[in-house]
């Protein structure tokens, strides 16, 4: 990976533990070489870069106010004016007196309230993330991270703890900021949701509330919480009986409830098989699954069976809980309209799929459930969802082609076309579902990309959406002369509907 390295102190290194295994290529400049005023050919510059890291510590410069804002607006000059992926680090709090730093900002606090707006145009960027180096500071203690003389001779305060605690940050950030984002969260629940085995010390044996015995379970199912409201999934995978498990949630007082899981595998099957069949329902790859476990047995059996599952083990241990929760397997990039409804959306599903049962035809079925399609084309306010669902869509997507929004914005350009699909029916909104990416090619167009989330399959919606672009461009005296298509290991169902698409006249 190609980084870019701006920062207002030496980190030669942290460049050079990062290079040491051979993944990053790091190139490191000065905060004055933006300050001065970016020009054009600048942010052309920086898309040869994979990441830009921008690190600010106010300690060794004693930057005014002033200089801090105008570094934000020149990092929203490179987010607006870039698609590479920015990561900036807070502002470092560190303990000198106020009085030395009269000039300055006065603290982190004071920084963040002086400068709110600046950081909030920042915040809603999609391109930009911050770095919370200074909460990963204070775990490890500012004694233990500085060392003053060097600081103030050469510019470069962090000691080896220090530099080895940084530059773990900026990996686990370039792999988070590269690699697919789970969507389900499968737990265990005896000794895992709750401390205690419900079959064995019954509901008033087992603990999860603010007592010292059930403090981490309690903390565990408020931060589950919190994930479902990022978007995640909860699912159960617990070999119990269910009628034990539903009465444990109903009626005890804990944050989580029996409808805040989506799927419930509550049984004596292996957990393996269990956690493959939570993948099948929702129509996902059992790569998208986290899985928590307070057994050895049971993390040992599914690393062993589906390695690709990210498996953690609950221990009664709090600093331990506090490391799991930290992983960035469970945070999201950025958050869409979609992400924020995901549970419902899959409740509205499972109510579809039961009414499906009592049809005796798919056709009837299909009728029945008042299917309406709002198609647009090249609305910017939709880019963001697009280029989500590039990164994201793996079953039916002829070209697994990410792009960020930036990317996609520029692609509307140039007289290509970007339609988008909204799709609702009588149980509710599948929310924006499908992209059609054309582009033009002399005097007619190319369809360089179709895809669609996979909870909108199955219902012929792709044709639906295929035939109005199509219908559309022969209005206007358009073609389609081309489709690309690139075979993957996991996108059988376009493949199938590209085929299909080859046989038909109207293609040929």
């Amino acid at each position: 990976m190609k980084i870019f390295f701006l920062s207002d102190i030496v980190l030669e290194p942290v460049a050079k533990l990062l290079q040491q295994d051979g993944k990053h290529q790091i190139e490191i400049a000065y905060h004055e070489d933006l300050l001065g005023g970016l020009h054009s050919t600048e942010p052309v510059k920086l898309q040869s870069y994979d990441l830009i890291i921008i690190h600010t510590d106010v300690r060794f410069k004693k930057h005014t106010t002033e200089k801090i804002a105008g570094l934000l607006k020149q990092i929203e000059f490179l987010c607006k004016n870039t698609s590479v992926n920015i990561l900036c680090s807070d502002l470092i709090e560190l303990p000198y007196p106020k009085a030395i730093l009269s000039k300055g900002i006065n603290g982190v606090q004071d920084a963040w309230q002086l400068l709110h707006q600046e950081v909030e145009k920042l915040n809603v960027l999609p391109n930009f993330y911050w770095l919370n180096i200074d909460e990963q500071f204070r775990l490890i203690g500012y004694s233990n991270i500085y060392t003053y003389s060097l600081g103030h001779l050469y510019q470069m305060p962090y000691n080896k703890r220090a530099i080895g605690a940084f530059a773990s940050m900026i990996n686990q950030w370039t792999d988070f900021l590269h690699q697919p984002e789970k969507k389900v969260i499968v737990l265990d629940c005896d000794n895992t949701l709750w401390n205690g085995i419900i079959g064995e010390d019954g509901l008033s044996g087992i603990r999860c509330d603010l007592s010292h015995e059930g403090i981490l379970f309690y903390h565990l199912q408020q931060f589950l919480i919190e994930r479902k409201n990022l978007g995640f999934l909860l699912c159960l995978c617990s070999k119990n009986n269910e009628n034990d498990v539903k009465e444990a949630f109903d009626t005890l007082n804990m944050p989580l409830k029996w409808d805040d899981f989506i799927l419930k595998k509550v049984n004596w099957e292996d957990k393996s098989m269990n956690l493959r069949s939570i993948a099948v329902a929702l129509n996902i790859g059992t790569d998208s699954l986290i899985f928590l476990d307070d057994s050895d047995f049971e993390v040992q059996s599914v690393r062993s069976l589906l390695p690709e599952v990210s498996v953690f083990q609950v221990k009664k241990d709090y600093s331990d809980f506090l490391v799991t929760i930290d992983s960035f397997l469970f945070k999201r990039k950025h958050l869409s309209a979609e992400d924020l409804r995901k549970h419902q959306q899959y409740v509205e599903e499972a109510s579809r799929k039961l009414d499906e049962a009592s049809f005796g035809s798919m056709e009837d079925y299909i009728k029945s459930l008042s299917i309406k399609l709002d198609i647009r084309c090249n609305d910017a306010g939709d880019f963001e969802r697009v280029s989500q669902l590039t990164q994201k869509t793996n079953q039916f997507n002829f070209n697994k082609i990410a792009y960020s929004p930036a990317e996609i914005l520029e692609l509307s350009t140039s007289g290509n076309r970007i339609y988008t699909l909204r799709v609702s029916d009588k149980y509710g909104d599948y929310g924006l579902v499908g992209v059609i990416l054309l582009l033009k090619n002399d005097e007619s167009f190319i369809l360089h990309n179709f895809l669609m989330s996979c909870r909108a399959l199955g219902r012929r919606i792709e044709s639906d959406f295929l035939n109005y672009v199509y219908s559309e461009f022969q209005q206007q005296g358009l073609s389609i002369n081309q489709f690309e298509f690139v075979k993957t290991d996991r996108n059988k169902p376009a493949e199938d509907f590209y085929l299909q698409l080859s046989k038909d006249p109207i293609w040929q």
